[in-house]
């Protein structure tokens, strides 16, 4: 079989920095060979300790970025004029209701 005719498949794991629970299973899934790449949640809880403890230890893991506007906090908060965001900065749109409201 020629070279450039094998398939790769890419497994990917969404929400790397939403938890600490979830940022250790990405890393053992990807030092155990199963993962090869995530998505970061820069909004998530412990986004500090994904990105500057676990992802320095996974070289040639594949890393995007995790659009997030429905779940925890928004960077925009302090804009009081979001109307996606409560008066304390937290989206306050679920997935639901985003997908009811699109047109």
């Amino acid at each position: 079989m020629r070279e450039n005719s094998l398939k790769k498949i890419i497994f990917s794991a969404d929400d790397f920095g939403k938890c600490r629970e979830m940022n250790i299973a990405i890393q053992k899934a990807f030092l155990s060979g199963v993962l090869t790449s995530t998505c970061i949640m820069t909004n998530g809880n412990d986004y500090d300790y994904a990105a500057k403890e676990i992802y320095p230890q996974c070289e040639g893991l594949g890393l995007g970025c995790h659009l997030n506007i429905i779940e925890g906090k928004s960077f925009l908060y302090k804009d009081s004029r979001s109307l996606l965001c409560d008066a304390f900065g937290n989206f306050n749109c679920g997935y639901g209701y985003m997908l009811l409201n699109s047109h």
